[in-house]
């Protein structure tokens, strides 16, 4: 279930960057970004109020994670200014800006080799990891990749 969970997820991203491209391109991320907050802010508040009257306790109590999830808040507005930002600029190309997407899970586990420890990645790993840096570097330098129309 979570496979399908994280592709219903991937799919809903891949249409929230045509929709980036063809409506958006032109509009700061400092217009985007509090928008589509405040909606997700709304909307998952309302979902937290109608869970709790279906009698499904979710608690809002975070005691000690709050930390945690400030430090997620500061990545994701710095995520968002960054990502977004990319689709504002001369020759942006959504190919390119979107097969970077194929580099979060090295760089994810980078982090999480060089913060937390661990083991190394096996050789199938490192191999995946080979071929996501292939298909970033591949499409990267396509010059079929047309520049984003602003």
């Amino acid at each position: 279930m979570s496979l399908v969970s994280a592709l219903f997820g991937i799919i809903a991203y891949a249409a929230m960057n045509v929709i980036m491209v063809h409506k958006l391109s032109n509009v700061s991320p400092i217009v985007i970004i509090p928008i589509y907050t405040l909606f997700v802010s709304v909307t998952t508040f309302g979902v937290w109020k109608v869970a709790n009257m279906a009698g499904y306790a979710v608690s809002f109590s975070v005691g000690d994670k709050l930390p945690w999830l400030l430090l997620i808040g500061v990545l994701i507005i710095i995520a968002d200014f960054a990502y977004l930002g990319a689709y504002g600029m001369k020759g942006a190309s959504m190919a390119t800006i979107t097969t970077c997407a194929a580099l979060l899970p090295v760089i994810a586990v980078i982090i999480e080799k060089l913060c937390i420890g661990g083991e190394l990645p096996s050789l199938r790993t490192i191999g995946g990891f080979t071929l996501a840096v292939f298909t970033v570097w591949v499409v990267a330098f396509d010059p079929s990749n047309l520049p984003i129309k602003q």
